[in-house]
């Protein structure tokens, strides 16, 4: 009989030290033996405080050959599973969820404000500007309105399309770049999770 795994990259167990294979994989199988496969456990935690243990796949086709034998197991997931750990859930408040968004916008308005005006000033806009309207009104003119209002209009719409989020609307269906780079951030971290585990097993 065969029992097909998908392991998961990461799993988030709280309030309880007794990790089984649902919690970290996904099973099918045609055995009768489903719910006790599911039940099998894969990791007793030890340690109280919030921390990270990374379970191998090799393992647990070893504890499924041991308890479950004559069955053919095949993983179609990960070769390892981060399990973050925590005594006890997070529980954040409306008001401190509300602090923490408001000092993210105030960083990011003031990091985003700076790297404009430290653009800007570099690249010399403002000259390049009044030059444009000379070229078009043969006028000498300071910061003329003219052309200053319709770049900063389009600074702004140049950021919300490539951003590709405007409050809860999208542009399309496609994840935005701080989407695409919070999931390579999250991968990277998993990695070299699992790449100090293994070091500090060697």
């Amino acid at each position: 009989m065969e029992i097909y795994i998908k392991p998961a990259k990461k799993v988030f167990i709280s309030m309880r030290k007794s990790v089984y294979l649902k919690d970290v994989a996904e099973i099918y199988t045609k055995s009768r033996q489903k719910s006790e496969i599911n039940n099998l456990i894969v990791l007793q935690i030890k340690e109280d405080a919030h921390h990270t243990e990374v379970i191998s796949v090799i393992d647990i086709i070893k504890l499924l050959d041991t308890n479950f034998p004559g069955n053919t197991v095949i993983n179609v997931g990960e070769n390892n599973i981060v399990v973050d750990y925590t005594p006890r859930p997070k529980k954040d408040t409306k008001f401190t969820n509300f602090m923490k968004i408001m000092l993210i916008t105030i960083i990011t308005f003031i990091g985003s404000a700076t790297a404009i005006m430290s653009f800007n000033s570099e690249g010399q806009i403002p000259r390049i500007l009044e030059n444009f309207y000379y070229i078009f009104f043969r006028k000498n003119e300071i910061n003329p309105a003219v052309v200053t209002i319709p770049y900063s209009i389009g600074i702004c719409l140049g950021i919300i399309i490539f951003f590709n989020h405007f409050s809860k609307a999208k542009l399309t269906i496609d994840p935005s770049p701080i989407e695409v780079e919070m999931t390579t951030y999250e991968k990277e971290t998993i990695e070299s999770i699992i790449d100090n585990k293994e070091r500090e097993g060697t």
